[in-house]
């Protein structure tokens, strides 16, 4: 098993703030256009923020676009009390196809295209997030995997895009992915991770978080 050592863990950093910093510039104006985008459509805040486990399992707040409707809990509750057959796909996935919580136009394009992502960037430069790693997960969905997979995940800093997120596949799938990056994490496969994230990125081939 790979461990990353300190001087690892500082390059990582490194690699982080080096590409992370320019990122962040060059995004505020697309952030401004899609803060009042969302604002338009769907008057609330524009921004989700929802703790999630982290490095050494302390709670993070991750910082998305929002992409769904205010009361998006009772909206899921009252569709899967209607559709009691979509129940399974959602305790399985914590995801539905054609979600009703989300909001329309925006809500879509934004996931499609990672867009509703970018404030990730700034979790990145708090500290919160790698731009590589394992995807990090409310608490709930994290109670779903064994507990050794759980402890697994959270030796390292969870990312924006990782190598599930550029492959895709169901849970099983998704184990054995986070599994191989932490223990065979190196600087070159991070690096060949982001190269593999920009075509995921343009052709709007993103799974939904």
């Amino acid at each position: 098993m790979h461990k990353q050592s300190n001087c690892d863990s500082v390059l990582k950093k490194v690699i982080d703030y080096a590409l992370c910093i320019p990122l962040f510039i060059f995004s505020l104006p697309i952030m401004c256009i899609v803060a009042l985008a969302v604002k338009i459509v769907s008057p609330g805040p524009t921004l989700f923020i929802q703790e999630r486990i982290g490095l050494n399992g302390q709670p993070i707040k991750v910082i998305k676009f929002r992409t769904m409707y205010t009361d998006a809990d009772e909206r899921l509750k009252t569709y899967l009390q209607k559709n009691p057959e979509r129940e399974a796909e959602w305790l399985q996935f914590f995801k539905l196809d054609n979600d009703p919580r989300v909001i329309p136009w925006i809500g879509t394009f934004l996931r499609k295209s990672s867009l509703d992502e970018l404030p990730n960037l700034w979790n990145v430069l708090r500290g919160d997030l790698s731009l590589v790693g394992p995807r990090p997960f409310p608490h709930y969905h994290l109670a779903e995997f064994d507990h050794e997979f759980q402890q697994l995940r959270q030796t390292v800093w969870p990312g924006i895009t990782g190598l599930w997120q550029v492959k895709r596949g169901d849970t099983d799938v998704q184990i054995f992915l986070d599994t191989y990056y932490i223990r065979n994490w190196s600087i070159w496969m991070d690096l060949k991770i982001l190269i593999h994230t920009i075509p995921v990125v343009l052709f709007a081939k993103k799974a939904h978080y």
